[in-house]
């Protein structure tokens, strides 16, 4: 039977140099990944600065594109977190209780 990797004696095998320059090579990756979002995201906000109308129930207002777009991002989230949460409620409470 072999020695445990973890137990005292056993000798340490030596790191394999393209583990690291393949977790390396990801990490180029993804740091390029985030760029290009952020510039995408940086981009669109400038392209959508121009202002639009928007039109209520009870009246008109004038705002920026870009700042409709983030109002109405954040709402929806904050509306589908909710929906999230009551169904997880509402599953909780429908189950019978365990014994």
């Amino acid at each position: 039977m072999t020695d445990p990797a973890g137990t005292p004696g056993s000798p340490e095998p030596p790191p394999r140099p393209e583990g690291r320059q393949r977790n390396e090579a990801r990490s180029w990756l993804i740091v390029i990944a985030i760029a290009l979002v952020v510039a995408y995201v940086i981009w669109f906000a400038i392209d959508n600065t121009h202002a639009v109308e928007v039109h209520w129930i009870f009246g008109t207002t004038h705002s920026s594109l870009i700042w409709v777009i983030l109002v109405t991002l954040v709402l929806g989230a904050i509306a589908g977190l909710l929906a999230l949460w009551l169904g997880r409620r509402r599953s909780r409470s429908a189950k019978p209780p365990n014994r």
